[in-house]
């Protein structure tokens, strides 16, 4: 059994040889992070996610609203308010509500075009790169992020413009995201919207340029 202790570290001579070795002519791809690595930043993400929901909704009075509605769901003998109950005010406010708490999320992964990763990915050591293992330009960068997001994309302009078709086409881009994600477990280490942008996930300092 090897020691861990003996591993080289991503970015030496050692950890390059150790690649080639293991994955001959496309040691490259050996660079790229794991499904399960990539899973645990997701995880991270959804964390601050819930922290900035909870902020922007709590900010927008959705929360207060979603209480006030539910009491009087109680006081009516009911366990919830249906839509059809709700007055045209509250469903208004709701989707106002919706919105802004999706708009915070699509700013929430902008940083994977402006910083090359999300929160989970820096506290994780983990950076965007380009599929040949050099920082990835703002090009590959915006067009993995629509791919990525073309779900809460369309769920948002859906909300904005009442068109109906929008909402079923973000179901759409929702499960090509879901699909597409398990696209990592392949040789290539790539998701859709990696595949897309030409560029693949590595701990940052197997970069080139930053080793």
């Amino acid at each position: 059994m090897a020691d861990p202790n003996n591993t080289p570290q991503p970015g030496t001579p050692e950890y390059d040889q150790m690649m080639k070795e293991y994955y001959g002519e496309s040691y490259e791809l050996g660079y790229r992070v794991s499904f399960g690595k990539r899973l645990g930043a997701f995880i991270v993400d959804l964390i601050f996610l819930g922290i900035v929901g909870t902020i922007v909704a709590s900010a927008t009075g959705f929360i207060e609203l979603m209480m006030d509605l539910g009491r009087e769901a109680q006081m009516s003998g009911q366990l919830f308010m249906s839509p059809e109950d709700m007055p045209a005010e509250a469903i208004a406010e709701i989707t106002t509500a919706s919105i802004y708490v999706s708009l915070s999320f699509l700013v929430y992964w902008l940083l994977e075009i402006f910083l090359s990763a999300s929160f989970g990915k820096l506290v994780l050591g983990l950076k965007i790169g380009s599929a040949e293992r050099t920082e990835a330009n703002m090009q590959q960068l915006i067009i993995r992020f629509v791919v990525r997001h073309m779900g809460l994309i369309l769920s948002i302009l859906g909300s904005i413009t009442a068109v109906e078709l929008l909402g079923s086409l973000s179901s759409l881009g929702t499960l090509i995201f879901v699909i597409g994600s398990f696209f990592i477990l392949s040789n290539k280490r790539q998701a859709v919207h990696d595949i897309a942008g030409k560029t693949a996930v590595y701990h940052k300092n197997s970069l080139k340029g930053n080793q």
